[in-house]
């Protein structure tokens, strides 16, 4: 459900921003849609049910919330980027008409699951030193790509900011990381086009 969720919200996000001839926000949403695409259901995080109280109205009592978990595995910039990517909804609530149930609180927390990798991915989608720590016959079944694809830091990085007119403003914007996450903090998000 989520990896669906996910690749429908990036398709539509990207035909919006070739409509609006946003060039940063279609590369951004195109980034989005590989990643999505690569990782599919295996690589999206786990949830469990969970309750957290909250005060409405002067009443405490608890309620019911999706406990969102870190895939041990998976590098831990791309919680940030699905963390854009599941706001979308609520930015874009004129293009994104979802009936049904009432939408639930999701909170991410610290809790992994150990729920193993797809097989194929390429090392920059792991978190740093996680293969190496791989026993070699683990390492070799997971078949690694030798396909590198950009890793970014998405802290504080809103590609909706663009929807409006202005590029993002400094020190909002991700920054490429090498596969091992180290980073390079003085580098502007841009994408071949």
């Amino acid at each position: 459900q989520k990896y669906r969720t996910r690749a429908d919200i990036a398709t539509i996000m990207s035909r919006l921003c070739q409509e609006r001839n946003d060039r940063q926000g279609l590369a951004f949403w195109d980034y989005v849609m590989h990643v999505v695409d690569t990782l599919k259901h295996d690589g999206m995080s786990d949830e469990e049910d969970g309750e957290v109280p909250m005060t409405v109205g002067g009443l405490s009592r608890n309620h019911g919330v999706k406990k969102i978990m870190v895939l041990h595995w998976r590098h831990p910039w791309f919680s940030d980027l699905f963390r854009i990517v599941d706001s979308a909804p609520a930015i874009e609530k004129l293009i994104f008409h979802r009936a049904g149930r009432a939408h639930i609180l999701r909170i991410p927390v610290d809790e992994a699951t150990f729920r193993p990798p797809p097989v194929g991915l390429s090392v920059s989608y792991f978190r740093p030193n996680y293969l190496e720590n791989l026993y070699p016959v683990d390492r070799a079944d997971l078949q690694i790509s030798n396909i590198e694809i950009p890793v970014y830091n998405f802290v504080g990085f809103d590609p909706n900011q663009s929807f409006s007119g202005p590029v993002q403003p400094s020190g909002t914007q991700p920054t490429p990381s090498s596969a091992t996450g180290s980073g390079n903090s003085g580098s502007a998000f841009s994408m071949e086009f």
